[in-house]
C-alpha cells in the first residue's frame, strides 16, 4: 500500500493538471521556450532589414538607389556642412533649383527670415534668413494636393548626408520619376524646407506665409535620425487609420507599429512632420535610426550613408505618391488606428475603437476557461491566491534585479554613453537576468504549484493590462491584446478540446508574445539608446510573466538546470560587457 500511495504521489507531482491524462514532463517546453527567446531576436535582426539596392537599369516605374545617389553626390561630396544662413548652404540650395529645372520643373522660393536664440548659431544675427524650395506637378483634377517634403540643411558640425541629404535625392529622383509619368490626378506639391535644425523654421514658415500650405491635405516627410537601418514610418497624422491602410497596401518592406508613436510624442523631438501635422494635415513621416552615433556628427558623411537605408526611403516615398497622386478615390480621412508589422513582412491594424472590443471578447473566453476548467484542474480560491501572490513576487522581483542590474552598469560607467560601442552583451544580460530570477524563484518553492491556477491569473493580469492600454495608451495596446487573445483561444481550443498540455497551450501564446516585443529591442535601442533602460527592465518583467507557467509546470531537475545554464550564459555576458565597454 504505502509503495501505492508513493507512485500516485510522484505522479501526480509530474502532472502539473491532476484532472487530466498523467504523462510524466521532461522540461522541453520550457527549453523549447527559452530557445524561441534566442531564434526570434536573431531571426528579426535579420528580416527587419532594408531591401537590397535596386540597379540603375530597373524600368523607370521603379526606384533605383543607383539613380539617386546621382544626387546626393552633387550635394554633399564635398562633406562641407550646409546649415541654414551659410553659404554652403545657398551652393546646395542652388544645386537643388538646377536640378529640377532639369527635369523640366518651374522652381519658386520661398525667402524669408526667422527668428532665432543666437546661442544656436555660430554666427551672431538674431534674425537668420531662410530659403525653402518649391516646385509642383500640376494635376488633371482640383483635389487636395499631395506633398513631399525633406529639409535641405545640415547642422554646422555636420554635412548632413542622412540628415537630410539621402531624403533630399530620394526626393528628387522621385520628382524625375513623376515628371517621366505624366500628369497625375492630384497635384504633387515637393518642399524642400531650409532652417530644420534650427527649430522647423522652413517648414512654420511655409504653413504660415505660402498658399500652397492651403491646398495640401497628405504629406510625406523623410528624414534620418543615424545613417543605416530600415526606413520607419513612425508617425502619422491625427486620422491614422486612411494612412496606415494606405500603406499596408503598397509597401513591400513595411517596419511600423502604433508603438513607436506612442514613444515618440513624449520625446523632446520633432521634425518638419510636426508643423504639418498641427496644421490638420495627414500623411506619412519616416527616418531610419541605426547608426545613432553618427547622428549630428561630422560622420555623417557620403561613406558611412547605407545605400540598402536609401533604397527603403525612395521607395516608400515612390510607392505612396504614386498610389495617392494617381488613383481614382483618395481615401477616406477618418479614425485613428491600432498597428504593427510583423517582421517587416505584414502590417496588421484595427481601428482603436476595436481594442475594447477585443479585450472583451478574450475576457470572455478567459472566464468560460476559468468555469468549466475549475474542477476538472483541481483550482480552489486558494490556489488563485497562491498563484496571485507569486506572480506579483515574480513580477517585483523582475523589476528589482533589473534595477540592480542597471545600476551596477551605471556605477561602472558603461551607461554615460546613450549608445555604447557593443550594446548586445548589456542588452543581453538582462534578459538572462530575467531568466535567472524567474528559475530561482521557481526552485525556492518546492511545493506543487498548480500550472492552471498560474496560467489563469497570469492571463487574467494580461487582461487587465490589455484593458487598460486600450483606453490609455492605445498605440501600445496591441502588444497585451494579440498575445491575451491567443493564449485564451488556443486554451479553449486545444486544451479542451483536444486534451493538450498546459506546456503546449503556453506555447502559442509564447511564440506571439515573442514576436511582438522581442523584435523592438533592435528599434528601440536605436531609438533611444540606454537613456529609458527602466523601460527595457519592464519589457523583461512582462514577458518573463508569459514564461511563468513553464517554469511551475517544469520539473525541479530541469528547473536547476536552466538555472546552471543561464547563470553561466550571464557571467560570460557581463564579462563580455565589461570588457568590451570600458567606462567613460
Amino acid at each position: 500500500m504505502d509503495e501505492i500511495e508513493t507512485a500516485a504521489t510522484e505522479q501526480t507531482a509530474a502532472d502539473s493538471s491532476p484532472g487530466r491524462s498523467a504523462v510524466k514532463k521532461s522540461g522541453w517546453a520550457l527549453w523549447f521556450c527559452l530557445g524561441l527567446m534566442v531564434l526570434i531576436p536573431t531571426l528579426a535582426h535579420f528580416l527587419i532589414q532594408p531591401p537590397e539596392p535596386v540597379a540603375g537599369n530597373v524600368p523607370q516605374d521603379q526606384f533605383s538607389v543607383s539613380r539617386a545617389e546621382f544626387f546626393l553626390e552633387q550635394l554633399v561630396a564635398d562633406g562641407i556642412p550646409h546649415p541654414a544662413g551659410s553659404e554652403q548652404n545657398r551652393l546646395v540650395r542652388m544645386k537643388i533649383v538646377r536640378l529640377l529645372k532639369s527635369f523640366g520643373y518651374s522652381v519658386t522660393l520661398q525667402e524669408t527670415e526667422s527668428e532665432i536664440h543666437r546661442r544656436r548659431l555660430e554666427a551672431d544675427p538674431n534674425r537668420l534668413p531662410i530659403c525653402n524650395v518649391m516646385t509642383r506637378l500640376e494635376g488633371i483634377t482640383d483635389d487636395p494636393a499631395i506633398m513631399l517634403v525633406t529639409h535641405f540643411d545640415s547642422v554646422p558640425y555636420g554635412p548632413g548626408a542622412s540628415d537630410d541629404g539621402v531624403g533630399v535625392a530620394a526626393m528628387l529622383e522621385v520628382a524625375r520619376m513623376l515628371k517621366q509619368k505624366g500628369p497625375p490626378r492630384r497635384t504633387v506639391v515637393f518642399l524642400f524646407t531650409d532652417g530644420e535644425e534650427y527649430g522647423l523654421l522652413g517648414a512654420k514658415k511655409f504653413v504660415e506665409q505660402h498658399p500652397w500650405a492651403k491646398q495640401v491635405k497628405w504629406v510625406i516627410n523623410l528624414e534620418a535620425r543615424g545613417t543605416d537601418g530600415p526606413s520607419v514610418m513612425f508617425e502619422t497624422g491625427t486620422e491614422s487609420l486612411s494612412s496606415i491602410r494606405e500603406f499596408a497596401s503598397v509597401s513591400r518592406r513595411p517596419v511600423s507599429s502604433s508603438l513607436f508613436f506612442e514613444i515618440y510624442k513624449r520625446l523632446p523631438n520633432d521634425t518638419d512632420f510636426s508643423v504639418f501635422k498641427k496644421a490638420g494635415m495627414q500623411g506619412f513621416n519616416f527616418a531610419y535610426i541605426g547608426n545613432v552615433k553618427h547622428y549630428h556628427t561630422p560622420q555623417d558623411n557620403l561613406v558611412n550613408v547605407d545605400r540598402s537605408s536609401f533604397q527603403h526611403h525612395g521607395e516608400n516615398m515612390w510607392r505612396l505618391v504614386a498610389d495617392l497622386a494617381y488613383r481614382d478615390e483618395m481615401p477616406e480621412v477618418r479614425g485613428q488606428a491600432v498597428y504593427f508589422d510583423v517582421l517587416a513582412r505584414l502590417l496588421v491594424w484595427w481601428p482603436v475603437s476595436w481594442s475594447l472590443w477585443l479585450t472583451s471578447f478574450g475576457g470572455v473566453v478567459w472566464v468560460a476557461i476559468g468555469c468549466r476548467n475549475w474542477k476538472r484542474e483541481r483550482s480552489s480560491g486558494l490556489s488563485l491566491a497562491v498563484a496571485s501572490g507569486w506572480l506579483l513576487l515574480l513580477f517585483f522581483a523582475l523589476l528589482l534585479m533589473g534595477w540592480i542590474c542597471n545600476l551596477a552598469w551605471s556605477l561602472e560607467g558603461r551607461l554615460d554613453n546613450a549608445w555604447p560601442e557593443s550594446p548586445l552583451p548589456i542588452l543581453t544580460s538582462f534578459w538572462l537576468l530575467g531568466v535567472v530570477t524567474s528559475a530561482g524563484l521557481r526552485l525556492g518553492f518546492q511545493g506543487q504549484l498548480n500550472a492552471f491556477s498560474q496560467w489563469w491569473v497570469v492571463w487574467g493580469a494580461w487582461m487587465l493590462l490589455a484593458a487598460a492600454t486600450s483606453v490609455f495608451l492605445a498605440g501600445a495596446s496591441y502588444l497585451f491584446i494579440v498575445p491575451f487573445v491567443i493564449a485564451v483561444l488556443s486554451h479553449a481550443v486545444l486544451r479542451d478540446l483536444f486534451q493538450c498540455s498546459i506546456d503546449v497551450v503556453s506555447l502559442f501564446a509564447l511564440v506571439a508574445t515573442c514576436v511582438l516585443w522581442l523584435p523592438l529591442e533592435l528599434l528601440f535601442y536605436d531609438a533611444v539608446g540606454l537613456r529609458l533602460n527602466t523601460v527595457l527592465i519592464g519589457r523583461v518583467a512582462f514577458v518573463m510573466t508569459v514564461v511563468w507557467p513553464l517554469f511551475v509546470g517544469t520539473p525541479t531537475k530541469v528547473v536547476w538546470w536552466v538555472l546552471g545554464v543561464s547563470s553561466f550564459a550571464l557571467l560570460l555576458f557581463l564579462t563580455a560587457g565589461v570588457v568590451a565597454n570600458p567606462t567613460v
